[in-house]
């Protein structure tokens, strides 16, 4: 029963994830934040890095991969993955030239907190910062919307496959359907998704996602369209980690997991 349980979860990548209140989630990124103290507490990414990746070809879902940056510090890496729960890798164009094969996009580049940090950090109900992030050891001037980068698979190679040999014991990988990313970027007045990491109730790493606005508050709520209502934005995880929901070990490329997931009977 347990196999096809997995076997129909995984027919429907679209709608891996779940909705949490605003009191789970607190619970969940306080846990994480109280056992690691010294860790990445959240990463911010700007809207137009997710509507990139949703916008490839067959995409049902992205997978969150861990990895590790060049300033040894943890990075989230963001891979579209299609109805197979394939992650993809390129995919075919049709240009006045004829087929043209695209290597799909594959993300990074959130700002981390520390140093970007709400205040509290652990407080998902506090304003962070203003419309604009200015970077002042760099001078650099950032909008929300904008946040976030496309880097090489082979970059992104580098950063999963460091994480998985220094964290051989953590977790790889989280999948989540696009409807969740879908319902986030819907909120009105959505420039990005804060990702909180998080412990969940058995004490494993998962995400908290939170919708931010573009003065970089988190949204709790926002008005329907005649204003009488007050409705809660979501605030999502419940994605499928690997392990257990990991690749195929004669694939390939086994160590980051980019080709031939199967589910674990």
């Amino acid at each position: 029963m347990q196999v096809q349980v997995r076997r129909t979860i995984l027919k429907e990548v679209r709608k891996i994830g779940t909705l949490l209140s605003l009191e789970k989630a607190k619970e969940m990124i306080e846990a994480w934040q109280n056992q690691e103290p010294e860790a990445v507490k959240s990463f911010l990414y700007g809207r137009k890095i997710f509507e990139q990746l949703l916008q490839v070809p067959g995409c049902v879902g992205i997978r969150v991969f861990n990895g590790i940056d060049d300033n040894g510090q943890q990075a989230l890496v963001f891979v579209p993955v299609g109805e197979k729960n394939q992650n993809i890798l390129n995919y075919s164009v049709t240009t006045t030239e004829g087929i043209v094969v695209v290597e799909a996009p594959v993300a990074d580049g959130g700002l981390k907190c520390p140093t970007y940090c709400p205040a509290p950090a652990t407080d998902i109900e506090s304003p962070a910062w203003e419309t604009y992030i200015v970077d002042k050891q760099k001078g650099v001037t950032r909008i929300i919307a904008d946040l976030g980068e496309l880097i090489s698979r082979k970059k992104a190679m580098e950063m999963v496959e460091k994480w998985q040999s220094e964290e051989p014991e953590g977790i790889k990988s989280v999948l989540y359907g696009r409807e969740i990313f879908d319902q986030l970027l819907a909120v009105p007045g959505c420039e990005g998704i804060r990702v909180f990491n998080a412990y969940d109730d058995n004490a494993m790493q998962t995400f908290v996602f939170v919708a931010v606005d573009g003065r970089n508050n988190n949204i709790r709520e926002y008005k329907s369209l005649d204003g009488k209502e007050t409705i809660k934005a979501p605030i999502a995880d419940g994605g499928l980690r690997c392990p257990s929901y990991c690749p195929n070990p004669d694939s390939p490329t086994p160590v980051p997991g980019w080709e031939d997931y199967i589910i674990n009977e």
